[in-house]
């Protein structure tokens, strides 16, 4: 614990250093004043002068830190000067030198401040301070000795406390922390399982996977060979808490130790192909033999006496299956995880340094050399580890009957034939994913941009056409590591006599793999968001939710095909669910990345807590508080929420027995309150284009007051002298609605609020023409008489001829259209 203490110390020392420093100006100020004083007013203290000097200076350095108790402290300090307790200080002096000394004086014993609450000695054992009574030698010794002896036998919550504060530290300043690495190595040796998996965090903090440009070369400098010994600790340290059983101590850190350690692998070692498949393989083994064992027992009899023990061991090794089953599955996945991040960070920087190596070497040497060291030649040499001898990965069980209780993996032994039905036809075998690769090579038009990686001219562009080579088709070919891996992972995912805790861990797994190549994402993504609509575990949904995020981040060109999916995850049945997908729709749509959409009137709907529906309710308070943030952030893009929000209004009012009138009407005026004062014409022009989709059997079988929704949201609109004939022209549009009574007062009610807003000549007349039109066909009682006498007064009113748009076609709604892009301008 030697240089973790030292460590502290330094941290603490450079604190009280800038510390005294912001406040040495004022110090100085105030001392000048009190030498200045009367010294024999400062000396007349008797009770001062009976107390030791340590005790005094320790007041005075708790009371430096209150500012209203500075002059005190000084005023204690100045005081021991002139009673003689410093030696070292002369009195004769001048002043400006006397307050220097008395200001240096102070600084030192400020700052053996952590000396003294740690416990450090130097070498000399000096600690301290130098007005403090001379100590014999023998008593240096003791002391030091007694300091050491309570820092080796220190708490051992402690010592994980002191790791944590380590790993922390090295995030900041991991070059310096990276000189005790092999300090590190110790604990993770140690019988401590808690703190060897702190410590394995720490060294993790280390070896950053994607390290900043300044401290890129001083990282590789310190990536280590194989056969190090540090990786013999890690491997060990990582199987014992991958085989370690429920319930123990090495199972609660088993998760983060795992993680843990393949960062290390990737962020330290030179050699990570040989490692991690060395890693994979010992997994692969440990689950192979726990399923060889479970099916030795499934059907073991003993006799009546051990009958119970039988059955116990067979529970415990079911339990022990399952356990390393599922525990291997995630760290393929972690493995997954840190190689994109490996190969899409330092991987290409490595091979830039080593490119621009070999250029050297190859101007310097007359033999002539392969350019830009040669990435594409067969590194199979390296590749040696038993991971890759034959029938490692053979997980089949001893008898094939046997798949009916544990079942491991096809018969085909690696590659995974897909089925026809539409379920299966995502997910990606191994020969698969090559085909469809190819397949989608020839069958699009190749770009520029692929030209130029065909033919490379310059090291970045080889070493870009390498990396998508190793993206796109090495990683996953059959009988390699990662080939083997997915069909690992599918074989699980596929087979429903698993386990669901196993096959949830398959399809965590699987969801990383996707992340590899867009071929592999363009044929498992259906499965994905298919598990993501239908699993009934809310943990699952969550997770994959981010997964499939993850997955549109990484190939945007998938965002507005499987939008929709996150769209829709609104109003999944979990409020924790609801809530991560507000939270990543507020993200997608403040970034631009994806386009709104009508169906954000799902995230409409959790702006409105519903008791019946939220079991926690502050949970649904703060779904709320979401919703209503996002669509704040909206009405910050220009027209964006303006151009969205009749087709939310339409997906809302479409379904009365979900949301009731009242809930729309408080919706409708939050919405619009965000809507602010920018001018209502779109919306009136986009609601008028739906008028007639309240008359269809659709609209009226799932809500039959669709059209009073549809009025009040027009009632609560403003109409311009712009909109007005918009309104005027969609007559036909709402014309078989004014039938309803409801209807009618709500629309007399816009045209009546625009005629008071004292608009011009012309708009009062078209509007006072309007408004005759819809008094008349809303009196549908007026015999033949009646009817041409109220024509003659108010003209003609043609509400036959349906309106037409700017395109000269008739105006056609339908519900699928909410679910359609809407494009905005973000001005």
């Amino acid at each position: 614990m030697a240089f973790i203490l030292k460590s502290f110390y330094d941290t603490l020392k450079q604190t009280a250093e800038k510390f005294f420093d912001s406040i040495s100006p004022g110090l100085s100020r105030i001392l000048k004043e009190l030498i200045e004083n009367d010294s024999s007013s400062l000396i007349c203290d008797r009770k001062l002068e009976e107390t030791s000097t340590e005790k005094v200076m320790e007041k005075v350095k708790s009371l430096l830190f209150f500012p209203d108790s500075v002059r005190d402290a000084l005023s204690a300090f100045v005081k021991l000067f002139y009673l003689g307790r410093f030696d070292n200080i002369s009195r004769e002096q001048p002043k400006a030198e006397l307050v220097a000394s008395l200001l240096t004086e102070l600084r030192a014993q400020f700052l053996n401040v952590p000396k003294e609450v740690i416990g450090v000695c130097d070498e000399n054992a000096n600690v301290v301070p130098s007005s403090q009574t001379d100590l014999s030698e023998e008593s240096h010794l003791i002391a030091r000795r007694q300091r050491h002896l309570e820092v080796v036998e220190a708490d051992e919550e402690d010592g994980i406390l002191a790791m944590k504060a380590l790993s922390a530290l090295a995030i900041g300043n991991a070059i310096t922390m990276r000189e005790h690495f092999r300090e590190f190595q110790k604990y993770i040796r140690g019988s401590n399982t808690a703190l060897a998996c702190e410590a394995l965090r720490a060294l993790s903090h280390f070896y950053p996977i994607v390290p900043s440009d300044k401290t890129a070369e001083n990282l590789e400098t310190y990536r280590l060979r194989a056969f190090d010994s540090l990786f013999a600790d890690v491997e060990k340290l990582l199987f014992q808490l991958l085989l370690s059983d429920e319930g123990s101590d090495a199972a609660t850190h088993w998760y983060n130790g795992v993680r843990n350690a393949v960062h290390l692998v990737f962020g330290l070692s030179s050699e990570v192909d040989y490692l991690i498949s060395r890693i994979t393989g010992k997994a692969f083994w440990y689950a192979k033999r726990s399923a060889d064992v479970v099916l030795a027992y499934a059907d073991s009899e003993g006799e009546q006496e051990t009958a119970i023990s039988y059955r116990k061991r067979r529970e415990y090794l079911y339990r022990k299956w399952q356990q390393t089953t599922e525990r291997t599955l995630m760290l393929v996945g972690e493995v997954i995880e840190a190689l994109i991040v490996h190969i899409t960070g330092s991987f290409p920087r490595e091979m830039k340094k080593v490119a621009d190596m070999n250029e050297i070497l190859r101007q310097s040497s007359d033999d002539p050399e392969e350019n830009y060291g040669g990435f594409d030649e067969n590194r199979s040499e390296i590749e040696t580890d038993f991971a890759y001898e034959s029938g490692l990965f053979n997980l089949r069980p001893t008898h094939d009957e046997d798949i009916e209780i544990v079942a491991t993996i096809f018969p085909d032994g690696g590659a995974v034939e897909p089925k026809r039905e539409p379920s299966s036809e995502v997910e990606p075998s191994d020969d698969a994913v090559q085909r469809n690769t190819e397949r989608t090579a020839s069958s699009t038009s190749v770009s520029d941009e692929e030209k130029q990686q065909e033919n490379p001219s310059t090291v970045d562009d080889l070493i870009r056409t390498h990396l998508n080579r190793l993206m796109e088709s090495s990683l996953l070919k059959p009988y390699t590591s990662l080939g083997i891996c997915l069909t690992f992972v599918v074989s699980y995912m596929r087979n429903s006599k698993y386990p669901k805790p196993i096959r949830d861990a398959a399809v965590r797994t699987f969801s990383t793999f996707l992340l590899i190549s867009p071929a592999v994402a363009e044929r498992g993504a259906p499965f994905l968001f298919a598990v993501l609509s239908s699993d009934p575990d809310p943990h699952i949904r969550e997770y994959l939710l981010t997964s499939a995020v993850d997955l549109l981040h990484r190939f945007p060109s998938m965002m507005e095909s499987c939008a929709l999916f996150l769209y829709r995850m609104a109003s999944d049945e979990d409020v924790s669910v609801r809530l991560t997908t507000v939270l990543w729709l507020t993200r997608l749509l403040c970034n631009d990345m994806i386009k709104p959409r009508g169906s954000l009137s799902d995230v409409a709907l959790c702006m409105i807590t519903r008791e019946s529906r939220e079991t926690n309710r502050s949970s649904g308070r703060e779904l709320a508080a979401a919703a209503n943030k996002l669509f704040k952030e909206l009405s910050k893009k220009g027209n964006l929420l303006l151009n969205v929000l009749p087709d939310i209004i339409c997906r809302l009012a479409r379904y009365g027995k979900e949301v009731s009138m009242a809930e729309f009407q408080t919706l409708v005026r939050r919405l619009l309150e965000m809507v602010g004062d920018k001018p209502h014409d779109i919306m009136v022009e986009k609601m008028c284009q739906r008028f007639d989709i309240c008359s269809s059997e659709e609209a009226i079988k799932d809500n039959e007051k669709i059209a009073e929704y549809f009025s009040f949201f027009i009632s609560q609109l403003t109409l311009s002298e712009k909109s007005l004939p918009k309104m005027h022209s969609f007559l036909p549009q709402f014309a078989p609605l004014l039938n309803n009574d409801v209807f009618f007062n709500d629309l007399i009610s816009v045209i009546q609020s625009f005629l008071d807003s004292e608009p011009n000549a012309i708009a009062r007349e078209s509007a006072d023409d309007l408004l005759r039109k819809v008094n008349f066909l809303h009196r549908k009682s007026l015999n033949e008489e009646e009817r041409k006498n109220f024509l003659k007064s108010i003209g003609s009113a043609d509400h036959e001829n349906a309106a037409k748009g700017a395109d000269d076609e008739e105006v056609a709604f339908t519900f699928d259209k909410c679910d359609q892009p809407v494009e905005y301008e973000n001005s």
